[in-house]
């Protein structure tokens, strides 16, 4: 009989990634070597050929494996919303399509998760990718930091872990899952960071179209009128 699940690692699949099974083994890895007992879930948003292609390689040594997959690209909120409903472990460990920090930091946020915190998120403090892209990420920061009072350094890391009751409590809308911390903060929950190596970067390096910045500025918007009114 397989031990229930203490943890279920979220993988929000939102774009192709070359190295994504040795991703997976390596947090499968991660868990087993703890003792942990764990599940997978990957969620497919708008890349469910990728996913198809790549179930057949994906290691026999996770406990339990379940994925789904939604043929067209769908808001964040929509899958963190089937993640909640198809796993059962009371923490979660959410994370992207690729791996933003190492794994030495990776079993540092686990270690980390305890009691005394509801939700754990990586801080990139020495970033590897482009001068742009950090400057981008530095006037958003900056700009979320000016309108809600928040002290969190890096919102646009994946890799975080969390009690389930964070996600079950706060209503998320459209991409607002990129503010999660804030949100969790925001209605009392205990959140705390940890300085993380960054392990790579894939994102795009240059512009972004206008109709990005400008979902992104709406997303910020939302942000602002739900943290203070």
């Amino acid at each position: 009989m397989l031990q229930k699940a203490e943890i279920s690692i979220v993988v929000l699949l939102a774009e192709e990634s070359p190295d994504f099974r040795q991703y997976i083994e390596a947090l499968c890895g991660l868990l087993q070597r703890r003792g942990r007992a764990f599940e997978l879930i990957i969620i497919a948003n708008g890349v469910e050929r990728f996913l198809k292609s790549q179930l057949k390689f994906l290691p026999s040594e996770c406990q339990s494996i379940k994925a789904f997959s939604f043929p067209n690209r769908v808001s964040h909120a929509v899958c963190v919303r089937a993640a909640l409903k198809e796993s059962s472990g009371e923490i979660l460990v959410m994370c992207g399509s690729y791996q933003q920090i190492t794994m030495d930091s990776f079993a540092e946020l686990l270690e980390s998760f305890d009691k005394d915190v509801d939700l754990l998120c990586p801080w990139r403090r020495l970033r590897v990718d482009s001068f742009f892209k950090k400057f981008q990420s530095r006037i958003f920061t900056a700009l979320i930091v000016f309108l809600t009072g928040s002290q969190l350094h890096d919102l646009n890391c994946n890799p975080r872990i969390l009690r389930r009751q964070v996600l079950e409590k706060l209503r998320m809308y459209g991409n607002m899952y990129r503010f999660l911390p804030i949100l969790a903060q925001n209605k009392g929950y205990r959140v705390r960071e940890v300085v993380c190596a960054h392990e790579q970067e894939r994102g795009k390096t240059g512009l972004y179209s206008f109709s990005e910045y400008l979902e992104r500025l709406v997303d910020i918007g939302t942000l602002y009128f739900n943290t203070r009114f």
